[in-house]
């Protein structure tokens, strides 16, 4: 199954292709879950993992409602 058909990733605008989307590290409650593609979990990933911080969903290229 691929996943090209799904919306583009809110974080970088692509289209998930055809890996599972996952979940934000953005996600917040009681807001639902920010769903992004495979690329954009690793980047969150390395970012975290380095100490870095995140980048906001403010500046995503689809910004989730309830976040702009």
């Amino acid at each position: 199954m691929t996943f090209e058909s799904v919306v583009p990733c809110p974080r970088c605008g692509l289209p998930p292709g055809d890996t599972p989307p996952g979940v934000s590290r953005m996600t917040n409650e009681p807001l639902p879950p920010l769903w992004i593609c495979t690329d954009c979990c690793a980047d969150e990933a390395d970012t975290d993992t380095y100490g870095d911080p995140p980048w906001p969903p403010t500046e995503w290229a689809h910004p989730p409602l309830g976040w702009t």
